[in-house]
């Protein structure tokens, strides 16, 4: 029975992560491979609004007559890239400023006080108030989801940062002298590494939706429907006629932000 969970759980594995993979690698190197695949060219309309899948069209054609299929493949690096290194900020920061508040009585007040006062105010309102007065879209969405994602961060640390530092070794490595920077690398690093694994993934999941939401909402980006999440408020009217073009970007969304849950989900209970 065991073999077979672990079998199921490998199975599983390999899956999701080849998913995300073919996923992301339509997102960050999607204009090469659409050349590669000699698709049309995305920003030209190829036959009539909504046509449905055919030999031509793959996954048919949107409101304005484009491939999908090549719409797919275009201008969806950001909600790659910006989501990564938000997510990997925040968790960093958010680590660095969870030791800050257990070791400081008064740098926890403050911290609380000003982590508690954005978590308040719903995300959703910072995010499109933060895109809708600075034009450079995604920039403005990746500083919003920053500001949003580090006080969850803290929140998600402090209580194993409070258990390392009361922990034995780290009170050994006070009396004997050690700096608390050297504590840091080597004795609390390694008990919220796993933690700081687990964080940047939930970050990273909640940053596409924060990003891809403020897109479908105000089709923030240089053009105004070239993401996935774009795509599917664009096409919503044509859904009747050519639901591909709304299918295709709402599973390209899903495979994105599912996969990085179902993956930790699956090492973390393979060590349980």
């Amino acid at each position: 029975m065991i073999l077979q969970h672990r079998s199921v759980s490998a199975v599983l594995t390999v899956a999701a992560f080849a998913l995300w993979t073919a996923v992301i690698l339509a997102a960050l190197a999607g204009p090469a491979l659409s050349a590669a695949l000699g698709l049309p060219d995305p920003t030209a309309p190829m036959s009539r609004s909504f046509d449905p899948p055919s030999r031509a069209h793959l996954l048919g054609t949107d409101h304005l007559g484009r491939d999908v299929a090549a719409r797919m493949l275009v201008g969806n690096a950001a909600l790659v890239v910006p989501p990564a290194l938000v997510a990997a900020a925040a968790s960093t920061v958010g680590v660095l400023l969870a030791v800050w508040s257990a070791t400081s009585r008064r740098a926890c007040a403050i911290i609380r006080f000003i982590g508690d006062t954005i978590l308040v105010v719903p995300p959703i309102l910072i995010i499109l108030a933060t895109v809708t007065a600075v034009p450079e879209g995604y920039v403005a969405a990746a500083v919003a989801a920053f500001a949003l994602s580090v006080p969850m961060s803290i929140r998600y640390f402090y209580p194993t940062v409070t258990q390392a530092l009361g922990s034995g070794y780290v009170e050994y490595a006070r009396v004997t002298g050690a700096s608390w920077r050297t504590i840091a690398v080597w004795d609390i690093f390694p008990a919220v590494r796993r933690s700081l694994i687990a964080d940047f993934s939930i970050r990273f999941v909640a940053v596409v939706f924060l990003i891809a939401t403020a897109s479908f909402l105000t089709g923030t980006s240089s053009g105004a429907d070239s993401t996935w999440a774009a795509m599917v408020g664009a096409e919503l009217g044509g859904v009747d006629l050519n639901p591909w073009a709304v299918v295709s970007p709402t599973l390209a969304i899903i495979v994105l932000t599912a996969c990085p849950a179902l993956l930790l989900e699956l090492r973390m209970g393979g060590k349980r």
